[in-house]
């Protein structure tokens, strides 16, 4: 009972503190704090009570940066709402037509630095568009080539970032200097292993790669980032007018977006490619102008001879690899057994019958003796030497290994078999690190890259399948294959 009545107390104290609250609340006297806030570009940090305990005014403005689209209006996402007479601006501006924007601007009554959402002039939006004869003429009405807008981007900025060459060289003509653009938006992503979705793909007759595109695309959603180096951003890209107009201008490299590349996990002592922007080539689809433009302006980060000397022994170590692995597969297919992995290797599927052996001469029950799940948890199977057969190599598989093996002997095989490749026990001594120039250098490299990035498909039944699924096709089949021999 006593029990009960002091619950009942603190039920009725708890009842009447949160009255007084509510009163208190109501009143003025106690402060409610605000339980979320809602942040967007032009958020102004300071004038929103209690924000700046979470966000600075330096992130939001980063936000805002990272998500600007000068062509907004393209974006069936867009939220902003503008006076029509800027929408319609826009648009003569991105149809180009001088004649047409001239009017317009006559006819409303705009300035030539008429400002729109985001403090962009049609300035800014002609040499976006790279229409030189409408910046041309708004230059010769006055506008204002060296403004910025509210996200410190000026004419020259959205010229760079858009690899508008033509209005970028007109700017230049009439004064602008690179130096003056301190950041630019990452606006462009051209071709590189890493985003192009490349496919590698086997049939019957060879390979062939396709990607999802062979120009650049404009980053239209999530952030596009920024940089403060035009010459990475146009070296990244392979864009390279924009690149040589800014080597003309005596720009260099900024170190502080190198990074070092590993050549098989290593660096060498002698070291100069390896920590130079010309790491940026490996991942680039097109590479070879690029390549030819660095040389040219004799741009720090040409291979040394101990640079060359690697990433040679790594292409021959990657031919003698691939031999090996298509001699395995060939080796397996000649006496394979039940389960075992098409793509594993030989060794691999005789170790696992030598383990089912080994296992039967165990006594069960104790430590070493393996159950079949310990098998299948080991190989991913449960290894079978007693339903074994011939199985005929799959062209798709060796036409993929094939591809490899070419590839590579063009570029280190000096002309030899893959009997004479294989019989060496260093190939070295066949192939001189002089004829491994530079062009090869960047080859070699570059087909890495590509194998690394790309998604191999196998064209089975008309569509295109990972190879891995292919394999398992085949591995069922052959399971058939030996049951219906028993």
């Amino acid at each position: 009972m006593k029990s009960f009545k002091l619950r009942f107390i603190y039920a009725i104290c708890a009842v009447v503190a949160c009255v007084l609250y509510l009163l208190a609340e109501r009143s003025g006297l106690t402060e409610r704090k605000q339980a979320h806030f809602t942040v967007t570009s032009d958020t102004n940090v300071s004038k929103v009570p209690g924000l700046s305990k979470y966000v600075t005014q330096e992130e939001v403005d980063s936000f805002a940066f990272r998500y600007w689209d000068i062509d907004y209006n393209s974006n069936p996402k867009n939220v902003f709402k503008e006076p029509a007479i800027d929408v319609e601006l826009k648009r003569l501006l991105k149809s180009k037509q001088t004649d047409e924007i001239l009017k317009f601007m006559k006819d409303n009554n705009l300035s030539v630095d008429h400002t729109m959402h985001g403090g962009v002039t049609p300035v800014m939006y002609s040499s976006f568009w790279n229409d030189v004869n409408t910046t041309q003429e708004l230059i010769k009405l006055g506008a204002d080539i060296h403004k910025k807008d509210e996200y410190k981007l000026s004419a020259m900025a959205y010229a760079i970032e858009n690899n508008a060459t033509k209005a970028v060289r007109l700017l230049l003509d009439n004064g602008v200097k690179f130096e003056e653009v301190k950041a630019i938006q990452w606006y462009l992503d051209c071709p590189i292993y890493k985003i192009i979705k490349l496919n590698i793909i086997v049939d019957e007759n060879g390979i062939h790669k396709t990607h999802n595109f062979a120009d650049c695309i404009v980053r239209r959603d999530g952030p596009k980032g920024d940089v403060d180096s035009i010459l990475y951003y146009a070296i990244s890209n392979g864009l390279t007018e924009i690149a040589e107009m800014a080597f003309k201008q005596g720009m260099k490299p900024d170190p502080k977006y190198i990074h070092t590349y590993y050549i098989n996990y290593k660096v060498a002592k002698d070291i100069s490619f390896q920590h130079s922007v010309y790491t940026e080539l490996v991942d680039l689809l097109y590479y070879k102008p690029m390549l030819d433009l660095l040389v040219k302006y004799n741009i720090a980060g040409i291979p040394t001879q101990e640079e060359f000397i690697m990433v040679q022994e790594q292409c021959l170590n990657s031919l003698l690899g691939t031999i090996k692995k298509k001699e395995s597969y060939i080796n397996h297919m000649n006496d394979y057994c039940y389960g075992e992995k098409i793509l594993e290797s030989y060794d691999w599927a005789l170790r696992g019958r030598w383990e089912v052996k080994n296992n039967e001469e165990k006594d069960k029950g104790t430590d070493r003796y393996w159950k079949e799940k310990d098998f299948i948890k080991f190989f991913g199977y449960m290894p079978n030497d007693k339903k074994c057969t011939k199985l005929e190599p799959d062209i798709k598989i060796l036409n993929f290994y094939n591809m490899k093996i070419d590839r590579y002997k063009a570029l280190c095989g000096n002309g030899l078999s893959d009997e004479e490749i294989l019989q060496k026990s260093s190939l070295k001594d066949k192939n001189s690190t002089e004829a491994f120039d530079i062009e090869t250098f960047f080859k070699y490299l570059n087909f890495e890259e590509m194998l690394e990035k790309a998604k191999v498909k196998i064209l089975h039944n008309g569509e295109k399948i990972d190879i891995k699924d292919y394999a398992e096709i085949l591995r069922q089949e052959a399971a058939k294959k030996l049951d219906s021999n028993q």
